[in-house]
Parts: structure tokens; sequence; C-alpha cells
């Protein structure tokens, strides 16, 4: 939702898409021709899906670091493993 609602915010501010499509030498396209019967929602879903690989790769490579981190075998780690639980007639 936050992808999408950055890129929603993106087309709603003006985004110029004719410029864009010029720069990836689309103006001739058949996304350039209806463009004119896109609304916003329709420019800002194009664009969430044009995103696509760039939000998958953040993800790829954010997580497991944000991962590591928070499994630290020191104080330092939120969440660390927790000790293995002894049944109390196997105490000494």
């Amino acid at each position: 939702m936050l992808w999408f609602g950055g890129c929603y915010f993106v087309s709603k501010k003006g985004i110029d898409v004719k410029r864009v499509l010029k720069f990836f030498k689309a103006e001739n396209s058949k996304y350039a021709t209806g463009l004119n019967s896109y609304g916003t929602y329709g420019i800002a879903f194009g664009l969430y899906k044009i995103l696509m690989p760039a939000r998958l790769l953040l993800t790829a490579s954010v997580v497991p670091v944000i991962a590591n981190y928070l499994h630290k075998d020191d104080e330092e780690g939120v969440f660390t493993d927790p000790e293995p639980s002894v049944p109390n007639n196997e105490k000494n």
C-alpha cells in the first residue's frame, strides 16, 4: 500500500507521462495513444507495476540484513533464541 500510495501521490502531483514515454522512445506505443483516457489511478497503477523489480530487489537485499540484526546472539539483538526449557523432573 505504501508503494502504491507513493505512486498515486506522484501521479496526482503531475508526473509528465508523455515526457517519460518519450525518454523511453515509446511515445507512439499503444500506451501513449490512450494516455488522455487514463485517470490518476491508471497512471499510478502503471507506475506501480513498472517499479515492481525495484521493490523486489530492495526487499531481497534489506530483509536479510534486518533479520541478522534482530537475531544477534549477544545482548544487542532484539529477538534472541530462547533458552531451552528443562522439565522439572530432570533438574539437579
